[in-house]
């Protein structure tokens, strides 16, 4: 998904001189278990530096143990200058948060307050339950992410990982069906 935006951003780029579109795709990567980890900060250099952050991003996806949700929510939210909540306010600025999970949050209450926060500073947010999970798992991601919503804002994927990227070019298509270049 990170290389794919990142061809985005270089068709972008290729493209100004005609669209002459001011558009552009920042990415950032957060890492979460019993702590939360950016393994890959937003405004890189574009070039091999965006590159090689992508390449040590996926070699720190190692699993560890505990799935603090709320604490990479909160994290996320706290980056959020009030400039930034301004500008996705005015619709000039579009955040968009994947969070993929096995769904087995921590503190599930914390999780759907932090949720909460980020959607009342209109970040569009959407979550991808993945792996071999029981009913406890699926309870709590749906406890979080779909329960009491106006729609439900996470998706089961399951253990075909390779249901995951589709799944978020879905979720993509759906928020940039109406952006012009």
């Amino acid at each position: 998904v990170l290389s794919s935006l990142y061809e985005f951003q270089t068709y972008l780029n290729r493209s100004r001189s005609q669209t002459r579109s001011n558009m552009r795709v920042e990415t950032e990567l957060w890492t979460f278990e019993s702590d939360t980890h950016l393994v890959k900060p937003r405004g890189l250099p574009s070039g091999e530096g965006e590159r090689a952050a992508m390449i040590r991003a996926m070699k720190s996806l190692q699993p560890t143990g505990g799935t603090n949700d709320a604490l990479a929510l909160s994290n996320i939210n706290r980056t959020l200058t009030d400039d930034d909540k301004k500008n996705i306010k005015s619709k000039k600025t579009m955040d968009i948060v994947f969070l993929v999970t096995d769904g087995g949050s921590s503190v599930t209450s914390s999780a759907r307050k932090q949720l909460d926060n980020l959607l009342a500073a209109g970040v569009i947010t959407r979550a991808f339950q993945i792996g071999d999970v029981g009913p406890g798992e699926r309870g709590t991601f749906s406890a979080v992410w779909n329960q009491r919503r106006e729609r439900p804002l996470g998706e089961v994927v399951g253990e075909d990982i390779g249901a995951l990227t589709p799944a978020v070019v879905r979720a993509l298509e759906e928020y940039l069906k109406d952006v012009k270049l």
